[in-house]
This record gives structure tokens, C-alpha cells and sequence, in this order.
């Protein structure tokens, strides 16, 4: 049900089912509606504001019709993903990426860029590998420095959700476990069609059409995860040093969570 939720089609069908039936019975009572045409007005007007009222002072609700509304109008959003890993490696540790996804994809594609870079496509994802030698604090020896990017990833909004679970953090998540990095960084930024969603639960009272530019940002560090969020008038970027938390942080985010 839950994946359901977040499909357009689906949504589409509900609310199309419920304008329907709203019609139905309006044009049954068509009469009784316009021989009171006052109560009625006066009825309209009344679940207008209660609908208004819902949707200003109460979040749920206000996050319900927002999630719906980007769902049917506004579903396309553009993904850039980075993952950096810093450790006891070498560039071996290219080879053994690329076993590691081929075990869990065999129709993987690699292309090799040089010795320091390369690129794989799997399961529809073209993820792109840099590896670096970099010097540790005290610069008397050297560790392995990865970056892993995904570049302007097109989604649906449905489809995007689907990609997280099913292909991004699958692959990052492999990763991670076999680089045993000593320390990592991930970071994604999604960037909407239209308008974005976040905006309008951001700032009341202001007109969005009146709206030139936005930035806001905020940081969370409980000791363990530390995490940056960045809301711009299009996009939404966040940046983490946990892969749970970016897991976690991007589904919420995309859904309209927000925590």
C-alpha cells in the first residue's frame, strides 16, 4: 500500500474516482441545490474554510495535499548523488568494486576512463569512480581516497523513490561494507521540475509567485551523525557521514517527511 501511495497512477484513479462521485451526487440533488441556493452557498463556503483552515494550521494534512500535488503535477526530479570514502586502500580497491557489483549484476558495463577512474552502468544507474592517494593528518603516509557520483539521475517522482531503495543504496551499501573506509561522506540533491515542494512548508503567508530566490539551511550533529541541510527554490540538498542517515534522510525528504 505504501508504494502504492506514491504512485501516480494510482492517485490519479483515487482522485478522479472522488471528483466523480462528488458530481454524482451533486447533479442528483440538483434541485434541492438550487432552490436553496443559499444554504447551499453558505455550506460551500464553510467546508472551503474548513478545507483552508486544515491545510494552514494543520501539518498532516497541509503535507497530505503537498504530497499529492507534486505526485500529479509535478513529478519529475533530477538526482545528484556523491559518496567519498577515505581509508587503509589502494587502488586495487577498483577491481574489487567492480567484482563485488558484478556478483550482484551480471550484465554489469564498466568503462574505464584511466588507472584512477572508471565507470559502471548497472541495473539502469551509470555511476562514475575517482580514486586518489592522499595524505593521513600527520603526512607521513598515504590512504585511499574514493569519490562515487551519480550525475543528473532523471526520475519520476514515484520512480525516484524505487531507484533509492532498489538501486542507489543497494550499490553505495556494498560499497561500504568493503571498503571499510576510516571515514565517509554522502551528499544528494535533488532538483524539481517546477516548483519546490519544501518551499511552501518553509514560508506561510507569502505568495510563491512573489518568491525570486530562497536558501535555507540547517545542521543536525548528535555526536555521531552530522548532517547539513540546504533548501533552495528548485532543490533541496543534504549531506551526511552516515549512509542510515542518508538512506534515511533522502527517502523522508522525497516523501515529504522532512526529518
Amino acid at each position: 500500500m505504501n508504494k502504492l501511495y506514491y504512485n501516480r497512477k494510482f492517485l490519479f484513479t483515487i482522485v478522479t474516482f472522488g471528483i466523480s462521485f462528488v458530481s454524482i451526487i451533486i447533479y442528483a440533488n440538483i434541485s434541492v441545490i438550487i432552490e436553496n441556493w443559499f444554504d447551499s452557498l453558505k455550506m460551500a463556503l464553510g467546508v472551503i474554510g474548513l478545507i483552508a483552515t486544515l491545510y494552514n494550521h494543520w501539518k498532516k494534512f497541509n503535507l497530505l495535499v503537498t504530497r499529492i500535488g507534486i505526485i500529479l503535477f509535478n513529478s519529475n526530479t533530477t538526482w545528484n548523488v556523491t559518496a567519498t570514502f577515505d581509508g587503509e586502500f589502494d587502488s586495487k580497491i577498483q577491481e574489487k568494486i567492480c567484482a563485488i557489483v558484478r556478483e550482484h549484476d551480471s550484465k554489469m558495463y564498466r568503462e574505464v576512463v584511466n588507472d584512477r577512474c572508471f565507470r559502471i552502468l548497472t541495473n539502469g544507474l551509470l555511476m562514475q569512480f575517482d580514486y586518489t592517494d592522499i595524505y593521513t593528518e600527520d603526512g607521513d603516509e598515504t590512504q585511499g581516497h574514493l569519490v562515487v557520483q551519480i550525475r543528473d539521475f532523471h526520475a519520476s517522482y514515484e520512480g525516484a523513490i524505487s531507484a533509492l531503495e532498489n538501486k542507489i543504496i543497494p550499490v553505495l551499501s556494498l560499497i561500504d561494507k568493503n571498503v571499510r573506509s576510516n571515514s565517509s561522506f554522502f551528499k544528494f540533491k535533488i532538483s524539481f521540475g517546477k516548483k519546490n515542494p519544501f518551499i511552501g512548508l518553509a514560508v506561510k503567508n507569502v505568495s510563491e509567485a512573489k518568491i525570486d530566490d530562497f536558501w535555507y539551511s540547517y545542521e543536525k550533529n548528535n555526536g555521531f551523525i552530522k548532517r547539513t541541510v540546504k533548501i533552495r527554490k528548485q532543490s533541496i540538498e543534504c549531506s551526511t557521514n552516515s549512509l542510515s542517515d542518508f538512506q534515511t534522510s533522502s527517502i523522508n525528504f522525497l516523501s515529504l517527511v522532512g526529518e
